[in-house]
């Protein structure tokens, strides 16, 4: 197996959003938000965040949709979503 085969090969066993695996066989978790700053919010900087490194790819998974959901609400884009209770959160906390 060539290089560009062993490239390909890594790319397709993560399968989740914000997960990498890492040369040394286990699971990197990282994200980043667009988050608004400034008096009016029309300042956009993009943050990004460093989850962690994990042993399997499901843990990863799990671990960067709780940091996910805790920076971006709602609006998040999880790899789970059914795991989060997304159309009750407003009314869940009047």
């Amino acid at each position: 197996m060539d290089q560009s085969d062993q490239g390909k090969r890594g790319a397709a066993q993560v399968k989740y959003l914000g997960i990498r695996e890492v040369p040394w066989g286990k699971y990197a978790a990282y994200g980043e938000c667009m988050c608004a700053h400034g008096e009016d919010l029309k300042v956009v900087v993009r943050k990004r965040m460093w989850v962690g490194t994990f042993k399997t790819a499901e843990e990863a998974t799990r671990v960067y949709d709780r940091a996910t959901y805790s920076m971006d609400g709602q609006a998040a884009v999880l790899n789970f979503p059914h795991e989060y209770n997304m159309g009750t959160f407003l009314s869940s906390k009047l």
